[in-house]
């Protein structure tokens, strides 16, 4: 059986280390991205089941506007996207998957720190068990 593969779309290395070594030891297969635009040209190529993305990278909105182009590509819309951030820690501002999906269209939103095993229900939850 194939194994299913993960994209992170991160800047932060140390936290894309640690989540790479949590799913590879669930038997994921990763691959990262410091940033959208690299992120976004490797999803296109290696079509992951899954893509974990950072809300706030170079810029506060970079991986809203990266959800908005994944879900906009007739190629990328239908993978799965959880989003994490840390904006309601660090700002207040919240959002919904749910109230907010014309702006932010993702399938699941994680609060960081995410809970390795909250993350690992989420992502097979996401996959369809």
């Amino acid at each position: 059986m194939k194994k299913r593969t993960i994209l992170i779309i991160d800047d932060d290395l140390e936290l894309s280390g640690v989540l790479k070594t949590v799913l590879e030891s669930r038997g994921y297969e990763t691959s990262h991205a410091p940033d959208s635009e690299e992120g976004i040209a490797l999803a296109r190529r290696r079509k992951p089941d899954l893509i974990l993305l950072d809300m706030m990278m170079k810029t506060v909105s970079e991986g809203i506007s990266a959800a908005q182009e994944i879900k906009s590509d007739p190629e990328l819309k239908s993978i799965p996207v959880i989003m994490m951030t840390a904006v309601e820690k660090e700002t207040g501002f919240t959002f919904s998957p749910d109230s907010d999906r014309e702006f932010l269209p993702v399938d699941r939103l994680l609060n960081k720190p995410v809970d390795p095993r909250t993350l690992l229900e989420e992502i097979e939850a996401a996959l369809g068990g």
